[in-house]
């Protein structure tokens, strides 16, 4: 036997014992395995509960730890990963958080529908109210992080994308360079400018936030969903972009249609808007605008730019300097000499498919300020007088923004494909059908032999056509008015022009072109 698994003990006999004469001391051993094999069980079972409940403990610790601290850490690392790498992207977090905030109320309020009826009673009757927790720092400052991403990827838009993922790659330093040098892209730039914005502010005072935001809100929104970019907002005007960097060659031609398309459906959806209808009874701006409506107009047009940021370190705007982008707002501008809503370069309208190209009428070739060459300049005709106001949706239906952008999102995605061919719906949305229903092949034919006789210098045969063109529409066309004006304008008595007995009697005889003409006129 093991020295811990028995006991001795010894015995001493009384020398008054007869029988025990002679005897020495006696030993007695003592079998304890029984007792120290229970022993041990109880030892290993303590071992094995202490292991345990440290176990346990240890588990515990770290599982709080994970999920209040390490995990909303490496979650906060994530989305800065994230919007370093993609300033944008911050908009679409912000949505995924949006959601799960949802998800969170819903699965609370369907426990709370399921709760018994002891439960609910003891809510109504006695019980205190639950006190709402505050949420933990580590979940306030991930919010915050979102909503700062959020309003970067806002306030700068695209064209400041890169400067916030240069400064948010720099680990170096705490400090900020937003004056990084710019970058030569080519682009689809659009302007779009409200008409009477001078009046209208004058007449609508402080509430003419209210109303650009309204523009906007439509501006904005159908750019995105056509892939392009909002940029600067200049009060009266939008300069609005389609960025050509890293897309396919293929891809180029149906973002130069989605823009034509998107001016489209702005110009068709100011006009059904129930909003913008309510302006054209106001009387303020009927006393100084007869037969007012909220009306804008567009230019359009390709070519390079520098994108980056302009200003000094107390404030950048993200933007583009070129002197296309002036072209593009001189395209804009020049709109209303023709009493168009729109006006595209033939640079632009060269990079359209061909069956965008065929929803186009060449009316004029100009010299602008600023530009080497002269321009063609494009429309798509509409006639906005077709359409009728939409009903109004009511102040009762909740703005779902998350839903709608993913929405958004979803189409846009679909109209990436192939599948999907932008000119294709001149032929079947509706709107764009009801606003080109008054332009026949007739009247496009007949303007066109006309322009082309404008051009050739055969000016008494275009005044012909010009006329006729004037009202076959059922109303006075913009750019046969504009030809016809700048012709009769040209039909000045030799001896006279340019005396200072007064301007000279406009010529009444047979139109002729100068002798100068060649084919377009300047508007420097």
């Amino acid at each position: 036997l093991r020295w811990n698994e028995y006991e001795s003990l010894f015995g001493l006999f009384r020398p008054s014992d007869a029988n025990a004469q002679g005897l020495g001391a006696l030993r007695f051993y003592f079998d304890k395995r029984k007792w120290k094999r229970i022993e041990a069980v109880f030892g290993i079972i303590t071992t094995i509960f202490v292991c345990v409940l440290l176990a346990v403990a240890s588990m515990s610790f770290s599982k709080d730890a994970n999920e209040l601290v390490l995990n909303p850490i490496e979650r906060i690392s994530a989305k800065l990963l994230v919007i370093r790498d993609s300033p944008m992207a911050a908009i679409k977090l912000g949505d995924v958080a949006y959601r799960e905030e949802q998800a969170a109320l819903r699965l609370e309020k369907e426990r709370e529908e399921k709760a018994s009826w002891f439960a609910k009673a003891s809510r109504l009757f006695g019980r205190k109210k639950k006190k709402k927790s505050e949420p933990m720092e580590t979940a306030i400052l991930e919010k915050t992080i979102i909503k700062i991403g959020g309003l970067l990827a806002l306030g700068f838009g695209e064209a400041g994308a890169r400067i916030i993922g240069q400064n948010m790659k720099g680990s170096d330093t705490a400090g900020v360079n937003a004056m990084i040098p710019g970058t030569k892209i080519d682009c689809i730039f659009g302007y779009s400018e409200i008409h009477h914005f001078a009046e209208t502010m004058q007449v609508l005072q402080d509430k003419v936030m209210l109303f650009v935001n309204q523009i906007a809100e439509i501006v904005h929104g159908i750019v995105d969903e056509y892939l392009g970019a909002p940029n600067k907002n200049v009060g009266d005007a939008f300069l609005l972009v389609w960025r050509l960097v890293d897309v396919e060659p293929q891809m180029v031609m149906k973002y130069a249609d989605f823009a034509v398309l998107a001016f489209v459906k702005i110009i068709a959806a100011v006009n059904k808007s129930a909003t913008f209808a309510d302006y054209r009874d106001h009387p303020g701006l009927l006393l100084r605008i007869p037969n007012f409506r909220v009306t804008l107009h567009f230019g359009l047009h390709y070519g390079w730019a520098i994108e980056g940021a302009i200003g000094s370190e107390f404030k950048i705007d993200a933007s583009y300097l070129s002197p296309n982008v002036n072209t593009c707002w001189r395209l804009a501008s020049e709109a209303k000499q023709y009493d168009l809503l729109m006006l595209v370069s033939h640079v632009a309208a060269a990079l359209c498919s061909s069956r965008m190209q065929k929803n186009f009428r060449l009316l004029d070739r100009v010299e602008l300020k600023g530009s080497k060459q002269p321009i063609g300049l494009h429309t798509v005709d509409l006639d906005w007088r077709r359409l009728d106001v939409a009903e109004s949706v009511g102040s009762k239906v909740v703005f779902k923004k998350y839903k709608m952008r993913q929405q958004r999102e979803r189409v846009k995605e679909m109209k990436q494909t192939s599948a999907f061919d932008p000119a294709e719906l001149f032929l079947v949305d509706r709107d764009i059908k009801l606003m080109r229903e008054s332009y026949t092949s007739d009247f496009f034919d007949a303007f066109d032999m006309a322009y082309r006789n404008y051009e050739a210098g055969e000016w008494e045969v275009a005044r012909v056509m010009l006329e006729e063109t004037l009202l076959m529409l059922g109303h006075e066309d913009g750019p046969s008015r504009s030809l016809l004006n700048f012709m009769q304008s040209e039909q000045q008595t030799p001896h006279r022009r340019g005396s200072s007995a007064g301007p000279a009697p406009v010529y009444t005889g047979r139109w002729v072109a100068p002798k100068s003409w060649q084919g377009y006129r300047s508007f420097k």
